[in-house]
């Protein structure tokens, strides 16, 4: 379990992968994909938009990170940017909720997963059965990203993430009230903030919070390490974001604006750490294992009147987690040694901790686990502590769960059974033919989730035996509103709003233009 590469011997003695179906960026999950793509040079890796652009991002990262460690201690690169750019010229992007077939009876839909910007829950879809492979999911809403949307399906296996089992977050909004009360309390005695954070994910976070409060502090908030060309990746994709994050911004940048600024350079990052003018510093790495955030923790530490806050899961091992666990000597006078790499430091700052969790604790993952229904579950990504006890939170509510290891091969056999659950739905009083743009109009709240005809016959007529009939005027249509199950013809998705709206202007541009129809057409 200490061995940070993957074993790909198992994967290699059942054949060998046919796709690499990706969740999230974060390194844990794409930090060795430049390693499997050697292995498997033409496999298909699948991931959403923002993760090919953020695993960029992380990639050019772990070049420099290599090639500074082979130059100071001769340690040789795992892997080259040849294989880097194999691994991207190998990436085939997905959109959220628009199935994508992998074989003729196999598909995976990319679901919205919270967690961070593009990070995907998976459903795989056969006639044999339902997949769902959760990835790292939030129930909650955060400031940079929405929550995870569960569909309305029934799996009949899951795969569960388990970060948080045993735990139960903090109230959000308390946290956030509390950190920046500490921000203000911090800087108005003159004193100095780190927010170390992981550059991924929590510094967005931290960095829109303080945007949110900024009427309440006016100090510098400077951005530095790889949090400053995460912060430019996430940028691109607005369109993913929450509204109300966006509409903050306006028309300037979404997270470079109001006194917050990226460091420039070295020089630019020593004179920020020397300097006595109060200001607020965000940087990575989170849990001060290196970055640019152990350069500010050197210079902090030692005076009293800074701070240093922590909002992020640490390892064991981590500095971080070194100074939770001392906050009590603190409170008794004492100033413990902090070891930052080869760099010794007192510890006399005020030291704070902060529940900004982007991983969903265990209550949340039991709901989710509910929502599915499945028939099995096995939880992966977790220490073992948290996963024996979300495994018996689970088994307490009658869910067969086990806890395999890594190299566990599972087989899996499912009864047949109708591909919609028959969750209530509201029954209508039509009595006239369907209309397609009002149907969906009353469904659209669920898109991508599934309905069969006589479910979709009771939402319109309120009368469920007139299945045939619906079905046969659902088949006669163009997937607009509603896009039929390719493994059954009485079984229908509710497209989204985005996916009908795409639609319509393809159709409106189809009829404006009739030459156009059968043509080969390059837009330059």
């Amino acid at each position: 379990q200490n061995d940070q590469l993957p074993d790909l011997q198992p994967i290699s003695a059942a054949g060998g992968p046919d796709y690499i179906l990706v969740t999230h960026a974060h390194t844990d999950h794409t930090g060795a994909l430049p390693l499997v793509m050697e292995q498997y040079p033409y496999t298909p890796v699948l991931m959403t938009r923002p993760t090919e652009a953020l695993t960029r991002v992380l990639q050019k990262d772990a070049q420099r990170i290599m090639k500074s460690r082979h130059e100071a201690e001769g340690e040789l690169p795992l892997f080259d940017e040849i294989s880097v750019n194999r691994l991207l010229d190998a990436v085939q992007l997905v959109e959220f909720d628009q199935p994508v077939k992998l074989a003729e009876d196999l598909q995976v839909t990319y679901r919205v997963a919270g967690h961070i910007a593009g990070a995907a829950m998976l459903i795989l879809e056969s006639s044999e059965g339902t997949l769902v492979m959760s990835g790292d999911v939030s129930m909650s809403e955060q400031r940079t990203v929405k929550s995870v949307q569960v569909p309305r399906i029934k799996a009949d296996a899951l795969v569960l993430e388990s970060t948080y089992g045993g735990k139960l977050h903090a109230n959000r909004v308390a946290e956030e009230k509390r950190l920046i009360q500490t921000l203000q309390r911090v800087t108005e005695r003159g004193g100095k903030v780190l927010i170390p954070a992981f550059a991924l994910g929590r510094s967005q976070e931290v960095i829109q919070i303080i945007h949110a409060f900024r009427d309440q502090f006016d100090v510098p908030v400077y951005v530095d390490g790889m949090v400053r060309s995460v912060c430019d990746a996430y940028a691109r994709f607005a369109d993913l974001l929450p509204e109300k994050t966006v509409a903050m911004a306006g028309e300037e940048h979404l997270f470079f604006r109001n006194k917050v600024k990226p460091i420039r350079n070295n020089e630019h990052r020593q004179e920020i750490a020397r300097s006595a003018t109060p200001c607020v510093v965000v940087a990575s790495s989170g849990m001060l294992t290196g970055g640019a955030s152990v350069v500010y923790a050197e210079h902090f530490a030692p005076q009293e009147q800074n701070a240093i806050l922590l909002t992020g899961y640490q390892d064991e091992e981590a500095p971080g987690r070194f100074l939770q666990r001392i906050m009590r000597e603190q409170e008794q006078g004492q100033s413990p040694v902090l070891s930052l790499g080869d760099k010794k430091v007192k510890v006399r700052c005020e030291l704070g901790t902060y529940s900004l969790s982007a991983h969903a604790d265990e209550s949340e993952l039991i709901s989710v686990a509910e929502a599915f229904s499945p028939q099995e579950i096995m939880l992966v990504h977790g220490d073992e502590g948290p996963r024996h006890s979300l495994a018996t939170g689970l088994r307490q509510r009658q869910r067969i769960t086990t806890t395999p290891r890594i190299g566990t091969e599972r087989t899996f056999a499912f009864q047949s059974k109708p591909w919609a659950i028959g969750t209530k739905i509201k029954s209508g009083g039509h009595t006239g033919n369907v209309e397609l743009p009002q149907l969906w109009d009353s469904l659209k709240a669920q898109a991508g989730s599934y309905f069969n005809s006589r479910e979709l016959a009771q939402v319109w007529w309120g009368d469920g035996d007139k299945a045939k009939e619906m079905a046969a005027r659902l088949n006669q249509q163009d997937n607009v509103y509603f896009s039929a199950d390719w493994r059954n013809k009485t079984t229908f998705r509710v497209n989204s709003e985005t996916q009908v709206n795409a639609a319509l202007r393809r159709r409106a541009i189809m009829l404006a233009n009739p030459d156009i129809v059968g043509k080969l057409i390059v837009l330059r």
